[in-house]
């Protein structure tokens, strides 16, 4: 399937990095001598995906500078409200049209092409929402997706003693099948809602 564009949400207020995340946006974090944001770019160039777009809302005059200033190839999407992954994916389409898009967090960045190709190989051209696992151990305070097959039937944090999975979120998702909607909207409750919808999750053992 031909994934045609890209879309990086940017918009959090990066809570998670305490004082730092209040001044500086995490997309802008310096990692290996360029930004988060500036690895995401090229980890999408290098897959062939050129049309990116970014979601921005908290220090969004920061993000709109940075850009300007370093002439990144990265379209940006402005939210007034922070409309939560769900909104802002109903937003890409509202605003972009349809298409297959790879949604990635703002918050991490990526080297592995060959995992994006197993993804991009297997996704469906019915898959509504295609959602990439990660293992996780016992032990770690993540939820754990459930599954029937490649399924996804339930979200808990009940695990079992092997093959604990949870969203990595990267995601797949087919703009032409979502129905329009406006304001805020949570993932799994909109785009992802497993018990309206045929979701599928790849598990990093999939080829």
């Amino acid at each position: 399937m031909k994934i045609n564009k890209a879309f990086i949400l940017g918009a959090g207020y990066g809570t998670r990095m305490g004082e730092i995340g209040l001044s500086l946006p995490k997309i802008l974090w310096p990692l290996f001598e360029r930004t988060i944001l500036e690895h995401q770019i090229l980890f999408c160039n290098k897959i062939g995906i050129k049309n990116i777009f970014i979601n921005t809302h908290h220090r969004q005059e920061l993000v709109t500078k940075f850009i300007k200033e370093n002439d990144l190839e990265i379209s940006l999407i402005n939210e007034k409200k922070i409309l939560g992954v769900g909104g802002a994916i109903y937003n890409l389409k509202k605003v972009t049209g349809g298409g297959k898009v790879l949604v990635i967090n703002g918050d991490q960045f990526y080297f592995w092409a060959d995992i994006f190709n197993n993804l991009s190989n297997w996704v469906k051209e019915e898959s509504r929402a295609t959602l990439l696992a990660v293992k996780i151990k016992t032990d770690e305070n993540y939820n754990s997706l459930q599954l029937n097959g490649s399924q996804l039937i339930g979200i808990n944090n009940v695990k079992t003693k092997e093959n604990n999975y949870t969203y990595s979120g990267v995601s797949v998702i087919n703009l032409d099948l979502l129905e329009s909607k406006e304001g805020y909207a949570n993932f799994f409750d909109s785009i992802a809602n497993y018990n309206e919808h045929d979701i599928k999750v790849l598990l990093p053992s999939c080829n």
